[in-house]
């Protein structure tokens, strides 16, 4: 009886193997019509780059991905110019793609099914870019905080307005940079970074924020932060930061706007200060460093 059993399972493990097998392909399509309009390269075998510019519906699009794509490692994922407003949770399910890459589309949301957007692809997909599309206020975070492989999360030139407590409270854990920049941000509501331990490069430059307080951020705080903020805002932070990296990009930045707020034992970086020097200076008996970061030193 137990023989038995176990040759029913290996025949199980084997049927299922087989159909894996049968779904892993290691490069592109060798009839480019069928994924059209979209086109594949490949530049490292089994590392695929992917384009779709363009009209494409989303039927089409979940074509190509689960059938002509299936089984296949994709290195980079473009979507651009679409006419596609929400990705299903499980549009990847059948791939691995490593990098997404989405720009001037419609969609509003991460996903508006299924507890979680990319499903399939927590172990795999590292750098998620949704740029110049019309993410709003209301996207719901912890639908990406599975994600435990990605490191960099870029929504860039989107309609956000605010950055609420409740959006991290179950953020991506290896999180390292978020990319914020051109959105219409005003109100960085306290606390709402506090669970981001591993940030080390947040950029909303391009924003309408005035005012960025110490608690925002994670307490003990995070060993290094590239923090890049335009228009000059009024930062108060306390200690707890290890160090804090600050880039105003072509603004001027008074020396005197900073020393005395910021905790004197630890070392901040600022980009463009009154003196306009490219060289790491010493300031001050306190330690606190201005650094151009455009420069080549």
């Amino acid at each position: 009886m137990t023989t038995s059993r176990e040759f029913v399972k290996k025949i199980l493990a084997t049927a299922v193997l087989s159909l894996c097998l049968l779904c892993v392909k290691a490069q592109c399509p060798s009839d480019p019509k069928t994924i059209e309009p979209c086109q594949c390269t490949s530049a490292v075998l089994g590392q695929e780059e992917l384009v779709c510019s363009g009209p494409i519906g989303l039927v089409k699009l979940t074509t190509i991905l689960r059938n002509e794509m299936c089984g296949r490692t994709i290195g980079q994922f473009k979507l651009t110019l679409s006419d596609i407003e929400y990705l299903p949770s499980n549009l990847f399910l059948k791939i691995i793609v490593r990098d997404i890459q989405i720009s001037f589309t419609y969609i509003s949301h991460f996903t508006k099914a299924g507890h979680s957007a990319f499903f399939g692809l927590e172990p795999y997909l590292q750098s998620l870019s949704m740029r110049h599309g019309k993410l709003v206020d209301d996207l719901e975070w912890q639908k990406i905080g599975d994600l435990h492989a990605l490191t960099y999360l870029d929504l860039s030139f989107n309609n956000m307005t605010r950055i609420p407590r409740q959006w991290f409270h179950h953020p991506p854990p290896n999180l390292l940079s978020l990319i914020l920049k051109g959105n219409k941000i005003k109100t960085l509501e306290r606390g709402a970074l506090t669970h981001m331990h591993e940030l080390i490069e947040l950029d909303l430059s391009d924003n309408q924020i005035h005012t960025i307080t110490r608690d925002v951020f994670p307490s003990p705080g995070n060993a290094l932060i590239f923090l890049r903020l335009n228009p000059v805002p009024s930062v108060f932070l306390s200690s707890g930061l290890t160090a804090l990296a600050v880039s105003f990009g072509a603004y001027d930045v008074s020396i005197r706007q900073f020393t005395g707020r910021m905790p004197a034992e630890k070392h901040y970086h600022v980009n463009g200060n009154e003196s306009g020097t490219s060289s790491l200076e010493l300031m001050s008996k306190e330690s606190i460093f201005f650094r151009n970061f455009n420069s080549s030193k």
